[in-house]
């Protein structure tokens, strides 16, 4: 729903002819300062108080003095165990081009998810355990669901940006007791 202003989604609402539409959305706020058109809005929800709700998973936190792409790498080489099925993001593609070619010598299968590569055939990959990791900017900070993400690593980032990665992870799993979240102590927003 936080998408609600764009033209494709008032295309949408014309075609349909609907009076009444309930948006739901896990990140409600816009960064473009774009209002939303709904007559009512409920932003009461945090991550916490999903967690206590049991809505979300519990979480640990690594906190990491610096997070770069060689940082990230050697800390997921050290246990990969530990963090099993992992999302990571960093800043550029090349940070994450960097990054697979650490985990790929140390034979952890990672690949990086672009806007131009074949992100259907490598989610297909990564969800059948092909894949141990895979590093993205932004691509997969909305829109990707796999309840069973043990991980996530998180560039520095704002608030907002910093609770969609999160939520990457956060869904709750019968695999899974917890989430490990890994991010920086610089950043500006704290998990």
């Amino acid at each position: 729903a936080h998408h609600e202003a764009t033209q494709s989604c008032l295309a949408m609402y014309e075609k349909t002819g609907n009076t009444l539409t309930l948006g739901l959305s896990a990140t409600p706020q816009r960064t473009d300062r774009m209002r939303l058109s709904f007559q009512h809005s409920v932003r009461t929800c945090t991550i916490q108080n999903l967690i206590s709700q049991g809505i979300l998973s519990q979480y640990h936190s690594y906190k990491l003095p610096y997070y770069n792409s060689e940082i990230a790498a050697k800390i997921y080489c050290q246990n990969p165990e530990k963090w099993g099925k992992t999302l990571a993001f960093f800043n550029s593609i090349q940070e994450c081009v960097d990054f697979s070619s650490i985990l790929n010598a140390h034979s952890i299968p990672c690949d990086v998810v672009t806007g131009s590569s074949n992100r259907d055939k490598q989610l297909e990959l990564f969800i059948n355990g092909e894949l141990q990791i895979i590093a993205n900017v932004s691509v997969l900070s909305e829109g990707f669901d796999l309840p069973e993400l043990q991980s996530v690593f998180l560039r520095d980032a704002s608030r907002l940006p910093c609770i969609q990665m999160a939520g990457r992870g956060l869904r709750k799993s019968p695999c899974k007791q917890f989430c490990n979240i890994v991010q920086s102590e610089n950043s500006r927003y704290q998990i």
